[in-house]
């Protein structure tokens, strides 16, 4: 009997708060239906007669949608008629005002987008892919702003932007396609180099550079070219616009500091090497190149750790660069200095002191590393 009795109070309490909680929810739901219906009565007498206006109707549609999705609701049980009817009239005032405010999302996409190519061409000089998807993004707003009907409130403001929009299509149009003919003039050249041209590949790379100065690609070719003529000023200050127009462009530093390289100058020869291994980790070159330079500054350790590095991607094939590398690596560790540990038989007391290893059978050094 105990028990029973227990099971009947528990059901009981069970009950109870079952039926509190459904008077909560419906009491939820009548105040939900109250302000919602309150706030249709409102835009039911709205007369929208400007884009303000027609901004907030629509700014209230979508609050009131998402009031109504808010709402809570019984499990299993329907929803209340009253609620369903407030959809039904949401339904019919989104389709009422559905021109209007598709009228305004285009509107308001547009200047997204019309922003978004301006911001895209700030400081230039660009990429010719940089002029081309601004391009794209002028035209997509203008098609936009065509698509708004006359009827629309909107009508009036997007014809003014679409003047503007129109115009700055134009001059981004013009743009674009000079950044497309300098790729074609940087291509020409690239031909031209094939066959030893150098002089119309110069000429062909003047041109691709007036055309969209930022071309990085004319910059880094014609350096190359002039690197072949051994014009080395000439070939750095074209290194020097490359790095200016991408300082991320590991292609630039270690062309460049083959330049510095060649005319000795081993500072600054350093200090791009150690660029491209910053922007590039796996560069052979890079480590080869700064790896001879350590070695013609006797810095042993350095040059052993880069060549080590290079010779891990260059891989162990046992090509001739490989075993070429392999025997300098050699060398270098054979040349070694070598700690000897000697004993004063007089007043036993140890001394230090450097022997430079003889055992190393190494010629003259031989530098390893990429020609261009």
């Amino acid at each position: 009997m105990g028990i029973g009795k227990v099971l009947l109070g528990a059901l009981a309490i069970s009950g109870i708060t079952t039926f509190l909680g459904m008077q909560w929810i419906n009491s939820q739901q009548q105040q939900t239906i109250a302000h919602v219906q309150t706030q249709i009565s409102e835009l039911e007498s709205k007369k929208v007669s400007d884009l303000n206006t027609l901004k907030a109707t629509h700014n209230q549609l979508k609050a009131l949608n998402h009031s109504l999705d808010q709402t809570l609701k019984l499990p299993s049980v329907p929803e209340p008629v009253p609620l369903q009817n407030l959809r039904s009239k949401l339904e019919k005032l989104e389709a009422q005002f559905k021109p209007e405010t598709q009228a305004l999302e285009n509107l308001e996409t547009a200047q997204k987008l019309a922003m978004s190519a301006s911001v895209l061409v700030q400081n230039p000089p660009h990429p010719a892919q940089v002029w081309l998807d601004a391009k794209q993004q002028w035209q997509q707003a203008i098609d936009l702003l065509k698509d708004i009907p006359k009827t629309t409130y909107t009508y009036s403001e997007a014809q003014k932007k679409l003047t503007s929009y129109q115009q700055n299509y134009a001059i981004i149009r013009d743009r674009a396609e000079q950044a497309n003919q300098a790729v074609q003039l940087n291509n020409k050249a690239l031909k031209q180099i094939e066959i030893a041209q150098y002089q119309q590949a110069i000429q062909s790379l003047n041109q691709a550079t007036k055309l969209n100065p930022g071309l990085i690609e004319s910059y880094l070719n014609r350096g190359a070219i002039y690197a072949r003529l051994n014009s080395h000023q000439s070939a750095i200050a074209n290194f020097n616009q490359a790095i200016k127009i991408n300082p991320e462009s590991s292609e630039a530093y270690l062309l460049r500091g083959e330049q510095y390289l060649g005319n000795k100058d081993y500072s600054l020869a350093l200090w791009d090497y150690t660029q491209v291994i910053k922007l590039n980790p796996n560069n052979s070159n890079a480590y080869l190149d700064r790896g001879y330079i350590y070695r013609e500054l006797n810095e042993t350790e350095k040059a052993i750790a880069d060549f080590k590095k290079a010779s891990e991607l260059l891989g162990n094939s046992g090509d001739a660069k490989t075993q070429q590398l392999t025997l300098i690596i050699q060398e270098l560790e054979a040349s070694r200095p070598v700690i000897i540990v000697e004993q004063d038989d007089d007043d036993h007391d140890y001394k230090l002191r450097r022997k430079k290893n003889t055992s190393s059978t190494s010629s003259s050094p031989s530098r390893s590393r990429r020609r261009r």
